[in-house]
């Protein structure tokens, strides 16, 4: 069956029958474990059900996992929303052969890297970029970590983490931070909330547009091509 990566949903017609739809098949669609791949999951499922008449079923997944069970099973059919950067070289040249990729979801185009908050950001106008971490390491160091600055990261087994734990060995950052994986996007948003009102420092993994983004006022850092 057909997969589209990152389907862009255009408004459905208002009375449709199963015909419609064009299989008679259950379509199969990804639901990702954060928050706005989950709504997107879900409204891909109602322009389907509703829209064209299709049996859906959504089906849990990340990244990583779900590119492997689409190239060894063909499914799921739809991925609403799909971060092919985080998957490896290997396993994106054979998505691409079989895939189809929608447009852009966001009207701005999504972004991903090492933020900061803006109260550090703006009190530190010597770190603008990731190279500026490693120099000035001691400006993260927080009542509760033990001498070192805390990098957050991914929780285990994204595809993000296994990203951000190359750059941060390729970077040299090991040797003054430490690498922070929460168990659960819930859990990072609660520690970035607790740092956040106590205008403590850190930096930390995310994507964008996502909520603690603009909650907490985070800031990019610059990145060198990697």
């Amino acid at each position: 069956g057909l997969l589209v990566l990152g389907l862009a949903i255009a408004p459905a017609p208002q009375a449709a029958s199963a015909s419609e739809c064009g299989t008679e098949e259950p379509i199969t669609v990804a639901q990702m474990t954060w928050p706005s791949a989950e709504v997107l999951a879900h409204i891909a499922k109602i322009v389907l059900v509703q829209g064209y008449g299709c049996e859906v079923k959504l089906s849990p997944g990340n990244t990583i996992p779900t590119a492997r069970t689409i190239l060894s099973r063909g499914t799921p059919h739809i991925v609403p929303e799909f971060w092919i950067s985080l998957v490896d070289d290997e396993d994106r040249e054979a998505l691409e052969k079989v895939v189809a990729f929608g447009a852009d979801i966001y009207r701005d185009g999504a972004e991903q890297g090492l933020w900061v908050p803006d109260y550090f950001y703006n009190a530190h106008p010597d770190i603008r970029t990731i190279a500026d971490l490693k120099p000035n390491a001691n400006d993260f160091v927080s009542p509760d970590a033990a001498g070192k600055g805390q990098l957050y990261s991914c929780p285990p087994g994204w595809g993000c983490a296994i990203v951000n734990a190359n750059m941060f060995r390729a970077l040299e950052l090991d040797t003054a931070f430490d690498l922070v994986l929460p168990g659960s996007v819930s859990n990072l948003s609660s520690i970035l909330a607790r740092k956040t009102k106590r205008q403590e420092p850190f930096v930390v993994y995310k994507w964008s547009p996502t909520v603690d983004v603009a909650s907490f006022k985070l800031v990019k850092l610059d990145a060198p091509p990697y």
